[in-house]
């Protein structure tokens, strides 16, 4: 690795941990997310009748709070399920820290996830992008406030989201350009640990698919990849979803109220039908979108109560009309590279997934999915 790069990334990181050390402080991780973190024991919310609160099969427990789903082994509980559609494997880094080294290692420990997406962007970039794209992606992944301050208040659900959409691309690229020789497994992988964090990552499944097929002319006739393996394509997915499949079938069985909660599916499908029918819940309005794209500080006012800021940044506004002008130059004079044919790419994809998430939810931490796709885009 050149000095260059190198400098960009070590420049990024340290901006990063220093945006989040030194700013947002009195964020902390959300109560809910504190919750499923470090207690040992889930809370006991009781309900009538008080009985029958949990129910187990072995080593298998169930409940109606957080974490819905545990394996518990000991004195250990491990999480598999947080709720009906959120995976438990995103919650081991922090609950294994705050294990080793108390509560205080939560938010440290998120954050460095966070520095650790950065810094696979930027070796992505490496691979397949242009000299300067790494330095500048991982840069403005470093400064997206949306980015930094969701790494410092939530779990590991939106980095692992953010994570396998990084590792669908990148094996996707692979194959594309390179004929990876695991391309299938990889898309596997990151399709099922991407479902696994959160079944909403269909969105983000539904747009690579789309992209896919409208992409398909983009590249130069290269030696073809490697044939699909689709029993991967199959068993990976199935593999890292089961542990939501184990906890959907075991509260089949368990004779406890339901609560009415986001944890819980039917309230869920409930909010989604308000927001595709024109009806809003809190922190889900279509005005999130010029937040997300003008400034995401000016969000935090009016969701969290923090100082009131401008809705538009003139920096940001400035960024946006820069890598626009740069996607125009990619569509108007094509050039048949791998960093070319990524720019058209993710000008196709990003408009897709931002789409499909506003139709199911339009609250910041889930448009912030697409801030990794951005930042490449950027780049």
């Amino acid at each position: 690795m050149s000095r260059q790069p190198a400098f960009g990334l070590l420049l990024s990181l340290a901006i990063y941990l220093g945006l989040s050390a030194f700013t947002l402080h009195e964020v902390g991780i959300v109560g809910e997310v504190a919750i499923a973190g470090w207690l040992r024991e889930p809370p006991k919310v009781e309900l009538e009748p008080p009985d029958g609160g949990e129910r187990r099969w072995g080593l298998l427990v169930a409940r109606r709070t957080r974490p819905t789903e545990s394996l518990e082994v000991g004195g250990f509980s491990v999480p598999l399920s947080v709720n009906a559609y959120t995976g438990g494997l995103s919650d081991w880094p922090v609950r294994a820290a705050v294990a080793l080294f108390g509560t205080g290692a939560a938010v440290p420990t998120s954050v460095g996830l966070g520095a650790l997406l950065i810094l696979l962007a930027h070796r992505f970039l490496r691979f397949h992008g242009s000299d300067s794209a790494p330095a500048a992606a991982a840069l403005v992944l470093a400064t997206d406030w949306a980015f930094v301050f969701y790494r410092k208040a939530l779990g590991g659900a939106e980095v692992l989201l953010q994570a396998s959409f990084l590792l669908v691309l990148w094996a996707l690229w692979s194959r594309r350009w390179k004929g990876g020789r695991h391309g299938t497994v990889a898309i596997a992988l990151g399709v099922g640990l991407g479902l696994q964090a959160k079944l909403t990552f269909v969105a983000t499944l539904l747009a690579f698919g789309l992209t896919v097929l409208l992409s398909r002319w983009d590249r130069q006739a290269l030696r073809p990849p490697e044939p699909i393996r689709r029993i991967w394509l199959l068993l990976l997915p199935l593999l890292c979803i089961s542990p939501l499949l184990i906890s959907f079938v075991h509260h089949l069985f368990l004779d406890a109220p339901v609560l009415r909660s986001h944890d819980a599916a039917g309230l869920q499908l409930q909010r989604l039908w308000q927001g595709l029918s024109g009806g809003t819940q809190d922190r889900e309005s279509l005005g999130n979108t010029l937040y997300f794209f003008g400034n995401p500080l000016a969000f935090f006012g009016p969701a969290y109560g923090a100082e009131a800021q401008p809705p538009l940044s003139m920096l940001r506004l400035f960024s946006m009309g820069a890598v626009l002008g740069g996607v125009g130059l990619a569509w108007r004079w094509p050039q048949q590279s791998p960093a070319d044919a990524l720019m058209r790419f993710l000008s196709m994809f990003l408009p897709l997934q931002l789409g499909i998430l506003l139709l199911l939810n339009r609250d910041m931490h889930h448009l912030g999915q697409i801030s990794v796709g951005m930042a490449l885009l950027f780049g």
